[in-house]
C-alpha cells in the first residue's frame, strides 16, 4: 500500500477504491453515515497523541514486502485504541488467518494478501479476538474528503502513496502504520479522504 517513491506499481484494479461490505446479521452497522455535525470539519494536519505505546509497525507483518497492510494495520489500530491495549504480532497474525478464511474472506484478493474486503467485519473480527463479542462498529462510505468530527475515529487515505493512516475524530493524524527509518518521512498533512469509524464495545466475555 505504502510505496515511499510516491506511487504503487503493479495494482490494476485501484485496489484503494471502496469494496462495499454487506450486512450478515452480525450487529454490525454497514454502509452507515455517521451523523454529520451541522458544518463539516475538513481534515487537520494536526499530529495528536496516541494513548497506545510499543505499537507493532505493518512492516513486521510482512518483513519481505512490508508496503501492503497499511489499511489492515490501520483498522487493528482503531480497535487498540478503543480498547486501550496494544496487539502484539501473533495476535495479529490470528486475527489474519480468522480474516482470511474462506467461508468469511475479509481479506485477500488474488493480487493482495492484505486487501481489505469488509472493513467493518475485519474491525469487529479483531474485537471478537478480544473478547468483545458483542461489540458494534458504524463504518462510513463511501469516502469523503471531509469529517463529521462525530465518531471515535477516522481512517486517513493519502492518495499520491496510495497510503492509510489512523486519524481521530477529527481527520487528524493519531499513527503511522509505516515504520520510516527516518520518522520525519512520515506524512503528516491534510488527508486526501475519510473513513470514519465508532465502535461500541458492549459487555466483554
Amino acid at each position: 500500500m505504502l510505496n515511499i517513491s510516491g506511487g504503487y506499481e503493479g495494482i490494476k484494479n485501484k485496489w484503494w477504491e471502496e469494496i462495499e461490505p454487506t450486512i450478515d446479521g452480525n450487529a454490525i452497522e454497514v454502509k452507515k453515515e455517521v451523523i454529520e455535525a451541522p458544518k463539516q470539519k475538513a481534515g487537520c494536519s494536526s499530529i495528536v497523541s496516541s494513548k497506545i505505546f510499543n505499537r507493532i509497525p505493518q512492516n513486521d507483518l510482512r518483513p519481505s514486502n512490508p508496503n501492503g497492510p497499511c489499511l489492515f494495520r490501520a483498522l487493528l489500530a482503531a480497535v487498540e485504541e478503543k480498547i486501550g491495549q496494544a496487539f502484539t504480532l501473533n495476535d495479529m497474525n490470528k486475527i489474519k488467518k480468522n480474516c482470511s478464511k474462506e467461508d468469511s474472506k475479509y481479506i485477500g484478493n488474488e493480487e493482495e494478501e492484505f486487501f481489505v474486503n469488509n472493513h467493518a467485519k475485519v474491525i469487529n473480527a479483531a474485537l471478537t479476538f478480544k473478547g468483545y463479542k458483542n461489540a458494534t462498529v458504524t463504518w462510513s462510505s463511501p469516502r469523503k474528503s471531509t469529517v463529521s468530527g462525530n465518531s471515535d475515529y477516522t481512517i486517513r487515505f493519502i492518495k499520491s502513496k496510495g497510503h492509510f493512516q489512523l486519524g481521530d475524530k477529527d481527520g487528524n493524524l493519531l499513527w503511522e502504520p509505516y515504520k520510516y527509518n527516518n520518522p520525519d518521512n512520515a506524512y503528516t498533512g491534510k488527508a486526501d479522504g475519510f473513513n470514519e469509524v465508532t465502535i461500541s464495545l458492549g459487555a466483554k466475555e
